[in-house]
């Protein structure tokens, strides 16, 4: 084998990378909760606790502690000792050390690769999961700049690979991150909740966003080894949800032992895993036996490789890339299109009438109309329409699953159901719902509301074959006025009670909750379309006089926006207030708003800002404010913990009722639910109800507080 030559440039931007990145790298093992199933029924009610806070590094590194020392001269992957062809197939896991450094490939192996790529998997694509030690600053990103390597003469057949995974590289991808462990990869809280859907583990998101053929599965850390088992376990999960959606997994060993300082464990099992599930396995502990003190760093701990290391591990997992690519690849089949991969399934309308309980809310009590949705590893499962009863803490359901709230009229008298295709009207007083219409468009954002009069309603449909934005009303009798153009593409709402001017967005949806939004435009009942401007999460007055909105220009660290933007409809830019908040502190730590929510009377409005670490990829709470629009002040009160939080207001605009999901033990979640009157500075949890915990990932999507009953 012939070294991998870098060029100098390459190799001081591998070395900035690596100290940037590693200052803080600290192998932590996660416990994850086992993923969510749909036969998981609820288990006895468990008290409520708060997200535990991640410990942060002390400080960020600092310029001093990031400068690179002389940099060694690369030594070569050839000093790694040679390797038979393929003992691996023949010898038994327990010989794994005597594994080639770069395997062949099994039959059963070609047969997941070839059944993935029928199914649409990108052959052009493969991802990396693992911990600080395979993000691409330090594994095998350097293949993603042309002018950060060379290739000797005898390695030139190497280049068809780059230029084939030309894109997965250098990508930061979702499943590879500090601090990850086997665990990890399997839990919702560890997703990127701004790529990941709900509920979905950084395994599936990666999967369903870059869709890789391939995957090498990297993780190397473990530090309890009296757990061991618990490993292999999860290792065993992420191994069989890759093979079940076509990914074929290259396993990878490690160089360290750090578990016990004096014998492997986590290695005998990767190759426990390949042998029984016949998957190549890259024996990276065989590749490094030849170099300086076998590729571990002495001078910081037992885990954390050399520099020298690094270039044999990203040259090694070149080659099994290489090599596996080659012998699977050999017959493909044609695959299908990403589009139709990832394409929305066709709703069929469902002949049964919709079923509905009118809701019961006591004279002189409090009543919230909302709708639950399950996450089965970003699988969005409707858990239907309920009542929550403020005084009494009881939770009832008044629909089946499978059914959607869309809004509450502004008297509080009617509600908008969806099941589907289907949207219906329902007078919250009559068992019998109105079908409007069965070519409805819903994306999973707003897709229908009231009009002020309670009678007209908007909605997105495509009824003519495209989305459209239409404008109807709940009468038996009722017109149809499409008011945006077949070339408009309209994906979601934006709710604006004043007939006038009605606010969109545009975009392309692959699947429910998965769009790409290309700006929001206005449009009124001549048909005249505007462009709102580059604007996010664009949210009107109830007079629709105002906007209040992020403004892209302003994005600070991480892309992340933490201030709010409040101007008039009409004159837009001269009256925009810039409201700022107080930056967040700790290491990788920044401050982005999450939801503002106008106040009934558009006096006040509510806004959640979420604290969010980019090194643990996960929130420490959400602050609350209220803010005072005319006044222009705010006023925090004690921050929110969880996932998926929310807010409604009362129709007197008092009170609020707050929610969010928390995680509990063994994979199970609870729904808390707080009443909040932050004018008085009251605020309750509701926490009495045991039918609220030991739930599924399940969150809140909608939410009305109804007007008292006369």
């Amino acid at each position: 084998m012939q070294p991998l030559a870098v060029n100098s440039s390459a190799r001081l931007f591998a070395v900035l990378s690596i100290l940037l990145l590693l200052t803080a790298c600290q192998p932590q093992p996660t416990a994850a909760p086992a993923l969510p199933t749909a036969e998981q029924s609820a288990s006895p009610a468990l008290s409520s606790a708060t997200s535990a806070v991640p410990e942060q590094p002390a400080a960020e590194p600092t310029e001093a502690s990031t400068q690179p020392s002389a940099s060694p001269s690369p030594v070569s992957p050839a000093s790694a000792p040679s390797a038979p062809a393929n003992p691996g197939e023949t010898l038994p896991p327990e010989d794994w050390k005597n594994w080639p450094v770069v395997p062949k490939v099994s039959d059963r192996a070609r047969e997941i690769y070839q059944q993935g790529i029928q199914h649409g998997t990108n052959p052009q694509a493969f991802s990396v999961v693992g911990d600080c030690q395979s993000i691409p600053g330090v594994f095998m990103g350097v293949f993603g700049h042309p002018l950060g390597y060379s290739l000797k003469p005898d390695e030139q057949y190497l280049q068809e690979t780059i230029d084939h995974f030309s894109g997965s590289f250098d990508r930061d991808g979702i499943a590879v991150r500090g601090g990850f462990t086997a665990a990890s990869l399997l839990s919702p809280l560890q997703a990127d909740p701004s790529v990941c859907k709900p509920g979905e583990s950084p395994l599936s998101c990666e999967y369903r966003v870059h869709n890789p053929s391939i995957v090498i599965i990297s993780l190397e850390t473990w530090r309890t080894p009296a757990t061991i088992d618990r490993y292999e376990v999860y290792l065993r999960q992420i191994i069989e949800a890759s093979i079940h959606q076509g990914v074929l997994p290259i396993l990878a060993t490690k160089a360290d032992m750090a578990e016990t300082g004096k014998e492997h464990v986590i290695n005998p099992a990767v190759a426990r895993l390949a042998s029984e599930y016949q998957l190549p396995m890259m024996n990276f502990w065989r590749a490094v036996q030849g170099i300086e003190h076998k590729g571990i760093d002495p001078e910081r701990d037992a885990f954390h490789l050399t520099r020298e290391a690094w270039l044999v591990k990203s040259f090694t997992g070149l080659r099994a890339l290489d090599a596996v690519w080659r012998a699977v690849s050999t017959q493909a089949a044609p695959a299908a299109s990403e589009a139709a991969l990832n394409a929305a399934p066709t709703s069929q309308p469902t002949a049964a009438p919709l079923q509905f309980n009118p809701p019961n809310c006591p004279t002189g009590q409090d009543c919230v109309l909302l709708d639950l949705i399950e996450s089965r590893d970003g699988s969005l499962h409707d858990r239907g329409v309920f009542l929550f009863n403020l005084s009494s803490q009881a939770l009832t359901p008044l629909t089946a699953e499978g059914i959607r709230l869309q809004d509450v009229s502004p008297d509080g008298q009617n509600a908008l159901l969806s099941r589907g295709t289907e949207l219906y009207h329902v007078q919250l007083a009559d068992p019998a719902p109105a079908l409007i219409t069965d070519a409805f468009v819903d994306h999973g954002s707003l897709s229908a509301y009231f009009l002020s009069d309670g009678q007209s309603i908007l909605l997105l449909s495509d009824r003519e074959g495209y989305p459209a934005v239409w404008q109807t009303s709940s009468s038996a009798a009722a017109d149809w006025q499409r008011l945006t153009a077949e070339s408009d593409s309209p994906i979601a709402l934006v709710k604006s009670p004043q007939l006038g001017w009605v606010y969109w967005q545009a975009g392309v949806c692959s699947s429910r909750v998965v769009c790409h939004a290309s700006g929001y435009q206005r449009t009124n009942t001549d048909g005249q379309t505007q462009p709102v401007g580059e604007v996010q999460q664009l949210v009107l007055s109830n007079d629709a006089q105002s906007l209040a909105f992020m403004d892209p220009q302003t994005a600070g660290d991480y892309g992340f926006i933490d201030k709010l933007v409040i101007e008039n409809a009409e004159t837009r830019l001269p009256s925009r207030r810039l409201i700022v908040f107080p930056p967040a502190n700790g290491y990788k730590v920044r401050n982005r708003l999450n939801q503002f929510l106008w106040s009934p009377s558009d006096s006040h409005m509510l806004i959640l800002v979420d604290e969010f670490s980019k090194y643990y990829e996960q929130s420490s709470g959400y602050h609350l404010f209220i803010f005072w629009v005319k006044q222009g002040w705010y006023t925090e009160f004690p921050r929110l913990t969880g996932i998926m939080p929310g807010a409604v207001w009362s129709p007197d605009g008092q009170e609020l009722f707050l929610w969010v999901s928390k995680p509990q033990a063994e994979g199970k979640y609870s729904l808390s639910f707080e009443r909040f009157n932050p004018f008085k500075q009251e605020r309750a949890l509701l926490d009495q109800n045991p039918s609220l915990t030991g739930l599924p990932y399940t969150y809140v999507s909608r939410a009305f507080w109804l007007p008292p009953t006369p």
